[in-house]
C-alpha cells in the first residue's frame, strides 16, 4: 500500500478485519479488536481506519479514535494562559496506531492530519477549544510534539488549540 492508495474510512462493523490488526503494541490491538464496535454503538467514540483503495482487502492498515470530553480548569488555565471560570470543551484523540507492517511510511501523519481536520469540523458544530493525546510512550509524545502538540505539566498529556489546527488546515487548503 501507498500514500496514494491508502483511504481512512468510518468503522463498519464486519465490513473488515479487525481481529488480524498489530501495531506492536497489546492494548491497542486489543481496543481495535474487541472494543471499538461497543464504543461505535454506545456513541462514545468514532473511529476511523486506514484501508488501500486499490486492493479488495479486508485488512486494516492503521485506525485512529475520537471522542468528546472537557479539561478543568487547571488544565485549561495551562493551555489558555488564563484561568477560565468554568471547565473547557475539549476533543481527545484516544488512540492512533498503524500495523507494524506499514510503520515509518508517512501513514502515522495521514492518520494525525485526517483525525486533526475532524476535530475542527466537530469543533465548528458542538464546540471545542482542543485537541488532547495522552501519549502511550516517549517516542509517541515525540511524534505528536513534532506536529506543534505541547505538554501539560509534567504527564504525557499533550494539546493543540483547535485554532491552530483551524489555521493549519486552511493553510493547507489554499496550496
Amino acid at each position: 500500500m501507498s500514500l496514494t492508495s491508502a483511504r481512512i474510512v468510518p468503522y463498519r462493523a464486519k465490513a473488515y478485519d479487525y481481529r488480524s490488526f498489530s501495531c506492536g503494541s497489546h492494548d491497542l490491538d486489543v481496543w481495535l479488536s474487541t472494543y471499538a464496535g461497543q464504543s461505535e454503538r454506545r456513541y462514545e467514540s468514532r473511529t476511523y481506519i486506514l484501508v488501500d483503495d486499490v486492493v479488495e482487502s479486508r485488512e486494516v492498515h492503521g485506525y485512529f479514535a475520537l471522542q468528546n470530553c472537557q479539561i478543568d480548569i487547571q488544565q485549561a488555565s495551562e493551555v489558555r494562559g488564563r484561568a477560565p471560570r468554568y471547565p473547557m470543551a475539549a476533543t481527545l484523540l484516544t488512540r492512533l496506531a498503524v500495523s507494524c507492517d506499514m510503520q515509518g511510511k508517512g501513514f502515522g501523519e495521514l492518520l494525525l492530519v485526517e483525525a486533526m481536520t475532524i476535530s475542527v469540523r466537530a469543533a465548528h458544530l458542538t464546540g471545542s477549544f482542543v485537541l488532547l493525546v495522552d501519549a502511550l510512550d516517549e517516542n509517541a509524545q515525540r511524534f505528536y510534539e513534532r506536529y506543534g502538540f505541547e505538554r501539560f505539566c509534567e504527564s504525557r498529556r499533550l494539546f493543540l488549540p483547535m485554532k491552530t489546527i483551524f489555521q493549519s488546515v486552511n493553510e493547507a487548503r489554499k496550496k
